[in-house]
């Protein structure tokens, strides 16, 4: 099972609600990547990556511990609006990726969803 994370926004290591969730306690290791896509601000109120774009989009890696990982992904299913059996209604889908070596996972937001009339961040940081 993958353990890994591509954060890009709230849930980075700096953001507020990484501490609030007392999330380095399931961390083993966070280090910066970056992919390619498109980064939206989605209402003032949170990011939202397209994969499709050719933009360098900065985030981290999160490594979390196996023994929490099934926990991890229902917390940030839950955060991100993500429902597997209903991908439609999902405001981000969990995607599997691979950057460098690294196979993870990372949500990218739902247009169909969300609407489209967002504004692109162009430097790719939240």
């Amino acid at each position: 099972m993958i353990n890994k994370f591509f954060v890009y926004g709230l849930l980075k290591k700096d953001e507020p609600i990484f501490k609030t969730l007392q999330l380095e306690k399931a961390i083993s290791n966070i280090q910066e990547a970056e992919v390619k896509g498109k980064l939206y601000n989605i209402a003032n109120m949170c990011p939202g990556l397209k994969l499709d774009g050719n933009n360098i989009i900065k985030g981290e890696i999160q490594t979390y511990k196996r023994r929490y990982i099934k926990n991890i992904i229902r917390l940030f299913d839950n955060i991100e609006k993500y429902y597997p059996k209903e991908e439609d209604k999902s405001m981000y889908i969990r995607k599997k990726i691979k950057i460098g070596k690294y196979r993870v996972w990372v949500y990218e937001c739902n247009l169909k969803t969300l609407g489209q009339n967002f504004e692109e961040i162009k430097e790719g940081v939240w």
